[in-house]
């Protein structure tokens, strides 16, 4: 036993070391978060004196609400704009008082949270009410609405007092006339010298040559059938696939819904389906009482509306 003990020994010390190796590595990365997580030391704002005496009562002042100093807690409080959209909306009037002096509290306290400040979130204020007018001022106010409501009078129009001029007739009949626009004469192509003599360019020459399509330059002999795929047998599936899918036709649908086939009524249904046709029986537990049906479910009066909805549905065939 002892020998064993030596055995696993080193090998128990070297994952220590590499245990503790790993943890110092871990903490080393995220000891930004532990000193932002650590809380900071403040003092209180007051101290009470040292008194010597021994049996009298020292006075202590305590903080109704203590001030919220770890990041944990105020990453815990809701947050102020939510709280503030409850306090703007309708419902909040309806709240019990208790239940307002909760979201109140926690509304200041989650507006003195580090978060909300660098959020810039604004606390509530009271609304401003519109100073009230005096009598004098309210007459002077209708007084103006009256008369902005009246419409405005349409200027009349200057009256322009027109010379007599001379007017040079000649020159208006030659302005009256329309503008008439000759068209320039287009010359009949001829083949002149330097077409007969003119030598194309390579860009030209490249330009001139057709377009072949994809299914020339892939398979020149893209139409040609195999004499293989002429002399082919057909299975049986293929087959079945090649036929058109069947549809409802006036012909398929039978007339006379409600008659029976002479096969169906001869027909011996197998063991499986007789299961299937056997209703299911629930087994419930021995422990467990029967359903328990009420009075006013026994004596209940079906309306018309409930036997209109138990009637199956109708399905008219055309």
């Amino acid at each position: 036993m002892t020998d064993m003990c030596e055995k696993l020994l080193p090998e128990v010390l070297e994952h220590l070391v590499k245990l503790a190796l790993r943890y110092d590595n871990t903490v080393t990365k995220k000891r930004r978060l532990w000193d932002l997580s650590s809380p900071r030391c403040r003092s209180t704002k007051f101290e009470p004196p040292y008194i010597d005496i021994v049996n009298r009562n020292k006075t202590r002042i305590v903080r109704l609400e203590e001030p919220v100093l770890s990041r944990s807690e105020q990453l815990s409080l809701p947050r102020s704009r939510k709280l503030l959209e409850l306090k703007k909306s309708p419902a909040f009037h309806e709240f019990e008082p208790l239940r307002k002096s909760n979201v109140n509290r926690r509304v200041r306290k989650s507006l003195l949270s580090v978060y909300s400040r660098l959020g810039n979130v604004q606390p509530p204020q009271k609304p401003v009410k519109p100073p009230q007018l005096s009598k004098a001022e309210l007459k002077f106010h209708a007084d103006y609405t009256k008369r902005l409501a009246k419409p405005k009078a349409l200027p009349k129009p200057p009256q322009v007092e027109r010379t007599k001029k001379i007017y040079n007739k000649k020159r208006t009949k030659k302005l009256a006339k329309p503008k008439v626009h000759q068209e320039e004469p287009i010359n009949e192509w001829k083949f002149t010298r330097a077409l007969q003599n003119y030598q194309p360019s390579q860009r030209i020459r490249n330009l001139a040559i057709p377009k072949q399509s994809l299914m020339q330059e892939s398979n020149p002999n893209a139409f040609k059938v195999k004499k293989s795929a002429l002399h082919y047998n057909v299975s049986r599936r293929i087959v079945e696939l090649s036929l058109p899918s069947v549809t409802l036709s006036d012909q398929n649908v039978r007339k006379n819904v409600n008659v029976i086939s002479s096969s169906a009524l001869s027909a011996k249904p197998s063991k499986r389906i007789i299961d299937l046709a056997e209703p299911r029986v629930r087994s419930l537990p021995k422990d467990l009482p029967l359903p328990y049906i009420s009075r006013k479910a026994l004596k209940a009066k079906i309306s018309k509306r409930l036997i209109e909805l138990a009637k199956p549905k109708q399905y008219h065939i055309y």
